[in-house]
């Protein structure tokens, strides 16, 4: 990991922040400039961009103690933004569980030494950036809880409407210890949206707000949607925490309530792909436009504050 020796500014999250963007089905046509490498270029501040796709909490947890490990939470960091989730469709299951084989016998001496930024790190490499970035052999090294789970969709195949994930739910299934999986789903199926896993993710949201705080780093996250969710957050944890001083917005919700949602109706009432969003579901370069343009003005208070 290569710390930037100016100021800079930190941003860590899923694949928005990542800005990962599918169009005519090639997943790898990510956004030419993200909403974080444009704030920080107008605030003239080098980036530490650490977007992991398909992470959970868990993950930006790690990373943020590796950050701390790394000394990337020094003086030079003036600013320190979360985008982490609230709730998932997906569940973690023990490896042995999926697959009928054990785990590698060379996983600890191939991946010991390697982390999760190292390991999975931010695959959006730029000219900007490149200089913060890894490589490729690098991006497929990890020592993540992907080693030891499995995250598994949790749905009954035949209900899916996308085939993709019907094969993809179907083979484990097929492949993988079915009537332990089937139990896995079901407990997953009443904890995915309650309160239960509200309550678990916003415990790992505060413990990255603590570690980032501890270090003398102004600290501020936000949330793509379910902003109900966040009501209801703010009442069932809301005491021996400076947590939500911290929370800028919920931006994805922001976004749709000014450009409609990711699916629109033309002027002939055809269905059409809002120019805001991709295919997968991710914003476009113009909805990573608006989410630099309405998180902007918390970013500058944000430094404010710190002076």
């Amino acid at each position: 990991m290569i710390i930037p020796d100016k100021p800079y500014m930190i941003v860590l999250g899923t694949s928005h922040t990542n800005g990962d963007c599918m169009k005519d089905n090639d997943k790898s046509a990510d956004v030419d400039s993200t909403a974080y490498e444009q704030i920080a270029a107008h605030l003239g501040l080098e980036l530490l961009n650490v977007g992991l796709s398909g992470c959970t909490n868990y993950d930006l947890l790690q990373a943020t103690m590796e950050l701390n490990h790394n000394g990337a939470l020094n003086p030079n960091c003036k600013l320190f933004v979360l985008e982490p989730r609230l709730q998932t469709s997906s569940a973690d299951v023990p490896y042995d569980l999926v697959h009928s084989i054990d785990y590698p016998t060379d996983t600890q001496s191939e991946y010991s030494s390697i982390g999760i930024i190292e390991g999975w790190g931010r695959s959006r490499v730029t000219q900007d950036t490149v200089k913060y970035q890894l490589t490729e052999t690098e991006l497929n090294r990890t020592t993540t809880r992907q080693q030891v789970s499995e995250n598994i969709r949790i749905y009954d195949p035949s209900e899916l409407k996308s085939k993709k994930l019907r094969d993809q739910v179907g083979w484990w299934f097929k492949e993988a210890n079915a009537p332990t999986i089937l139990k896995a789903m079901e407990y997953f199926k009443h904890y995915s949206g309650s309160h239960h896993e509200l309550f678990d993710n916003i415990l790992k949201i505060d413990a990255i707000c603590t570690i980032v705080k501890l270090n003398n780093i102004e600290f501020r996250w936000q949330v793509f949607d379910l902003i109900e969710e966040i009501a209801e957050l703010k009442n069932l944890y809301n005491t021996h925490t400076t947590l939500w001083e911290s929370f800028m917005n919920v931006y994805g919700k922001e976004i749709k309530d000014e450009v409609g949602m990711v699916w629109i109706h033309n002027e002939a009432g055809e269905k059409e792909l809002n120019p805001y969003f991709c295919e997968c579901s991710h914003l476009s370069q113009l909805g990573h436009d608006k989410w630099r343009d309405n998180t902007l003005p918390y970013i500058v208070k944000a430094l404010e504050n710190s002076h």
